[in-house]
This record gives structure tokens, C-alpha cells and sequence, in this order.
């Protein structure tokens, strides 16, 4: 007896799967997990962690990358913090991204900090003075 009656049917599943995957996740009662597959959030009761998956932080993911600020903003993050522990090159369009992503957390009175930066991607943003900025570590 065959759980799945095709090849059709079994495709179809594992589409909506991937694509419920990719969506907004409840993980627990109080942590929600939302994004894609390279940049994603992890919201808590009031703190938010956005995970930069990837090697390279490049900008091309801006707009995912700022969704995320803001719907940890709107949902009442009272922090936000950056994992960069995966990123091993930072160009300038990513360091754009921080700081578009560190003014709005100002703006809400939300703080901002980057964690698990490499020496590379910290001394990159030591050199430009963002430590003086918001906490790198």
C-alpha cells in the first residue's frame, strides 16, 4: 500500500511544505520565527534576533532584510540584535543595511546591537566608527 498515491501528489506536499517553511512559523508560544532561508528573525517576548545565514552581506537582500527590522519594530521588540556569525565579507551596501536598520530601531526607541561578528567583519565596522555607534561584539 502506497502513502502517497503519486509522484503528483508527493511533489505537491513537499511544495507546500518548503513554501510554509519559507513563511511566517510559529516555533513556540513565545517565539516567532519569520524570513527566508538566508536572513531570518527570531522574535521573543521582547527581543528579536535577525540571522544573516550567509557568507557575504552584500545589500542585495535589503528589502527581506529590512521587512524584518520593522515587523520586530511593529511587533514590540524592545532590542534587536544582528547575528553576523555566518558572514565572513561585509561590503558597503551591507553596512548601509545596518545603518538604515540602527536609525529605525532610534527612531522607535528600540536598541541595537551586532553579535557574532568574525575580526574581519568587526574590524570593517570598527574602522568606519559603528562601534561608537551601537555595540559590536
Amino acid at each position: 500500500m502506497a502513502v502517497f498515491r503519486s509522484v503528483l501528489e508527493f511533489s505537491l506536499l513537499f511544495f507546500v511544505i518548503v513554501i510554509y517553511q519559507i513563511k511566517t512559523i510559529l516555533v513556540g508560544e513565545n517565539i516567532l520565527e519569520e524570513g527566508y532561508m538566508e536572513i531570518y528573525a527570531k522574535l521573543f517576548a521582547d527581543k528579536s534576533v535577525i540571522t544573516v545565514d550567509k557568507n557575504k552581506f552584500i545589500g542585495v537582500e535589503g528589502e527581506t532584510f529590512q521587512n524584518l527590522v520593522n515587523n520586530s519594530i511593529d511587533k514590540g521588540s524592545k532590542s534587536i540584535s544582528i547575528d553576523l556569525s555566518k558572514v565572513n565579507y561585509i561590503s558597503s551596501s551591507g553596512v548601509e543595511l545596518l545603518m538604515h536598520a540602527y536609525r529605525s530601531c532610534s527612531k522607535n526607541n528600540v536598541k541595537f546591537n551586532v553579535e557574532g561578528a568574525n575580526k574581519l567583519v568587526k574590524d570593517v565596522l570598527s574602522s568606519l566608527k559603528l562601534s561608537k555607534i551601537f555595540n559590536i561584539s
